[in-house]
């Protein structure tokens, strides 16, 4: 594991996130590629995917499903699925952050969106 940063300078005009650089540490664990690996962020992420307490992520497993070990980059895809929760904003079944995820469409999660990105750098 180390420190991995998603530099949202590359995003779409008009997402929160824009600007912000957030660090977060990838752990496989030993029966990788078998399962899959998880993220913890180590900045503060206002998100419905990332706990407030923990910066545990969720980014969804799907993808993992339709993988095949030593035949797919496991570990790209799950940078890239690390990407996707940041430019698909969308309320969540199980959210890690409720508060994030039942303000996902008002101005109070731009706001604090927003302030995670400009306090990540």
């Amino acid at each position: 594991a180390g420190v991995i940063f998603i530099n949202m300078l590359n995003t779409e005009e008009g997402n929160p996130y824009i600007g912000g650089v957030f660090r977060f540490v990838i752990h496989f664990p030993e029966t990788y590629p078998f399962d899959k690996p998880s993220c913890r962020f180590c900045s503060a992420v206002y998100h419905p995917s990332v706990s407030d307490i923990s910066g545990v992520a969720d980014v969804g497993y799907e993808w993992f499903k339709e993988l095949t070990p030593f035949v797919d980059n496991i570990a790209y895809h799950f940078v890239r699925q690390i990407r996707q929760i940041f430019t698909t904003l969308r309320p969540r079944d199980n959210p890690l952050n409720a508060q994030a995820n039942t303000s996902i469409s008002s101005s109070l999660f731009i706001e604090k969106a927003v302030e995670s990105a400009n306090q990540s750098l």
